[in-house]
């Protein structure tokens, strides 16, 4: 499954996080913040919306770390301000799933979803 709107469709644990987020499909380019993270992708806080479906180069700095993580997404789906179906309806923004996440990066962001320390293997 993949990062989903609905928190009920949702299959992985997120965590607030504020971080920067780079951005760069076809038709954009982008340097924003996030809204959350999981393992299996990220909200990207931005009135800039891409197409549902628009794949991008992603680079974000995995919190705990100071690692920046290299990686291919796709836009799952995004929220115009405004949006009363969006927790926060000021909110503008993009989900993006990883599509080409290495296991060692896709490890790191589980481990700081689940215990905020951003160390592989230190749980």
């Amino acid at each position: 499954m993949g990062f989903q709107k609905d928190s009920e469709k949702r299959v992985r644990l997120r965590r607030k996080a504020a971080v920067p987020v780079r951005y760069e499909s076809k038709t954009m380019s982008l340097i924003d913040t996030s809204e959350d993270i999981s393992e299996g992708g990220v909200f990207v806080n931005s009135p800039l919306l891409d197409e549902v479906g628009t794949r991008a180069d992603i680079e974000i700095v995995v919190p705990g770390s100071g690692m920046v993580l290299r990686t291919k997404g796709k836009v799952r789906w995004h929220t115009p301000v405004g949006n009363l179906h969006h927790d926060d309806p000021k909110l503008s923004g993009m989900g993006i799933e990883f599509t080409n996440i290495e296991p060692w990066a896709a490890a790191l962001l589980r481990d700081w979803v689940l215990n905020g320390n951003g160390q592989v293997g230190n749980s």
